[in-house]
């Protein structure tokens, strides 16, 4: 009787060629949240350590890649805390994101109400008559 890391194993073997399987590795490895959103990122993340499990073997290891990944507003935040697990870590980063895209949509609104208010300033040349 097969236990399921065994059959895992023959199925990946089966399913995913070496040459596949490395191409996953370097992808994972060189993985960046860059601009995909704080949600798409951890799916990608998850899809590719399948590749490398001896990146991830423990949960500590699995959060600190994870973080490396990040993009430096999100990673910033959540360096300052400590997480018991990667599921906290990731809800606490989809928060994290969420304030900070919600910070930069209220600061584009009230530039462009700003630009709206400024009154109108005819400009003239020099040679023109006043």
């Amino acid at each position: 009787m097969l236990i399921w890391n065994q059959l895992k194993a023959l199925m990946d073997a089966q399913y995913y060629p070496q040459d596949v399987r490395r191409a996953k590795e370097w992808e994972f490895l060189r993985l960046k949240q860059g601009e995909i959103s704080v949600v798409e990122y951890p799916t990608k993340f998850n899809e590719l350590s399948h590749f490398t499990p001896n990146q991830v073997a423990t949960e500590e290891m699995r959060i600190d890649h994870f973080e490396q990944g990040l993009r430096g507003e999100v990673k910033q935040i959540k360096a300052r805390h400590t997480y018991v697990n990667f599921q906290e870590m990731y809800q606490k980063g989809v928060k994290v994101a969420r304030i900070i895209n919600e910070t930069e949509i209220e600061n584009r609104e009230k530039k462009a109400s700003k630009e709206k208010v400024r009154p109108w300033r005819i400009q003239f040349s020099g040679k023109q008559k006043l």
